[in-house]
């Protein structure tokens, strides 16, 4: 049986998980800006079509070279689609990175159970009728 805690014991846990939450939302923030500026390059077999998308998978920015007028619509459009699906890749991975490097969104505290509230109460109640 553990011992029972005391309310100061609750204040030095509630404080120490509040400053992991705390911790971990700056972290978040600052992943948040990495991935807005997450980008991410895809080009087409033949150097023709060059697309950019950012961290959130979004095709930016795409390019044909002039030569690329002269492929037929279905083999411009397979280049195209290929160039954007590379840019999404490259982005989607360069996002997953910047999410892998947040060591306190994985290792936060347990949440405190709801029986914690009930053992206090009961603990204050013994101790009142004693």
């Amino acid at each position: 049986m553990q011992p029972a805690s005391t309310p100061q014991d609750d204040q030095e846990r509630l404080e120490q998980i509040l400053g992991q939450a705390a911790k971990a939302m700056r972290e978040l923030q600052g992943a948040q800006t990495r991935i807005g500026a997450v980008t991410g390059v895809g080009t087409s077999v033949d150097g023709l079509v060059t697309a950019t998308s950012d961290g959130h998978g979004a095709i930016i920015s795409l390019k044909l070279d002039p030569r690329a007028m002269r492929l037929d619509a279905a083999v411009l459009a397979r280049h195209m689609t290929m160039a954007m699906q590379e840019a999404q890749r490259v982005a989607e991975q360069q996002t997953r990175d910047v999410l892998s490097e947040l060591p306190h969104t994985r290792a936060m505290p347990k949440p405190l159970g709801s029986s914690l509230v009930r053992e206090r109460v009961e603990e204050a109640t013994r101790r009142l009728l004693g």
